[in-house]
């Protein structure tokens, strides 16, 4: 007999709970079957580690993929609806603090690089293209975003090398920014200026400034 919470699981287009801990035999790491939704047809590497309470929801006109080494911390919705595109890259952490990454409409196309970090609230959404080691960090919400991709991770030695980043809290629309640059704002990106990253790290100012 199958259990309620698979008929209602298996009715919205998710896999049961014992399909949920079958992605193991994949190399995906599912903490807690019984609070991770995903949706058939999502695609997910291996290595990829998957808090409780991560909802991963595509419908049969859309992608969804994430790559390996990925983390997604609890709380963390990716959704592709609506003839949407989401693809994410590896190693990428997004979370904790309740990420979202929709492509949820008709023209949405949202790819992130590898290396990409998104938390404490971040919202992506639109067509975004996020590079190698960019991030969002805050209660931003941000649509058709381009970010460009640096050196290795967040923490690659030279700010100035780094993939572009957006924090602090308010809405972010349209914007580009390429590598090295980060907009910070509280509220409004509106009205923000473009920096370097490195006036933020001072110690660690590139050899050539």
């Amino acid at each position: 007999m199958q259990l309620r919470h698979d008929v209602h699981r298996s009715a919205l287009g998710f896999l049961t709970v014992a399909e949920t801990d079958a992605l193991a035999d994949g190399g995906v790491r599912i903490l807690d079957p019984y609070s991770t939704l995903v949706s058939r047809g999502v695609q997910i590497g291996p290595d990829t580690i998957v808090y409780p309470g991560v909802i991963m929801r595509r419908d049969a006109t859309s992608s969804l993929t994430v790559g390996s080494g990925n983390v997604l911390y609890p709380g963390c919705l990716l959704m592709a609806e609506r003839g949407g595109r989401l693809a994410i890259g590896d190693n990428c952490e997004l979370g904790p603090g309740g990420v979202q990454v929709k492509a949820n409409m008709p023209d949405a196309e949202i790819v992130l690089g590898d290396q990409v970090r998104l938390l404490n609230g971040a919202e992506l959404t639109g067509r975004s293209r996020l590079g190698h080691g960019t991030q969002i960090i805050g209660p931003v919400s941000a649509q058709s975003v381009q970010l460009g991709g640096g050196l290795g991770g967040y923490s690659w030695p030279d700010p100035d090398e780094r993939g572009a980043l957006l924090k602090g809290v308010g809405q972010a629309r349209g914007i580009s920014l390429a590598r090295g640059e980060v907009v910070s704002c509280q509220p409004s990106f509106g009205t923000a200026d473009i920096e370097r990253q490195v006036r933020y790290h001072p110690g660690q100012a590139s050899e050539s400034s």
